[in-house]
């Protein structure tokens, strides 16, 4: 007789997206960090105070889109970003390849 499998629980915290109000957290770190900059940059105004409020309803929204349409695009992203150095185009050299006549 066949041995009975082992079952062992994989706790809902560990296979769950990092998301907080539907969103990736890192989202939710990207737009306050994006208004506040705004607002500094603008010396402290009011309007600048309001372009950085606006700035962070636009990343929440846009990241809550783009969470829905593709989940995995955030880390996409951040792989891209790790292997851009590893491959440049533009440090490439051309590889010329002689053609030889044989007969």
């Amino acid at each position: 007789m066949a041995a009975d499998p082992e079952f062992h629980p994989v706790y809902k915290a560990l296979t769950r997206r990092p998301e907080l109000w539907g969103v990736d957290q890192r989202y939710i770190g990207l737009g306050p960090g994006l208004g506040v900059v705004i607002f500094l940059a603008s010396r402290f105004s009011l309007v600048g105070l309001a372009i950085g409020l606006v700035a962070v309803i636009v990343v929440y929204v846009l990241g809550r889109w783009m969470y829905r349409h593709e989940p995995q695009i955030v880390p996409m992203l951040y792989r891209a970003c790790q292997l851009a150095p590893r491959y440049d185009p533009l440090k490439h050299e051309p590889v010329y390849v002689e053609r030889v006549k044989t007969w």
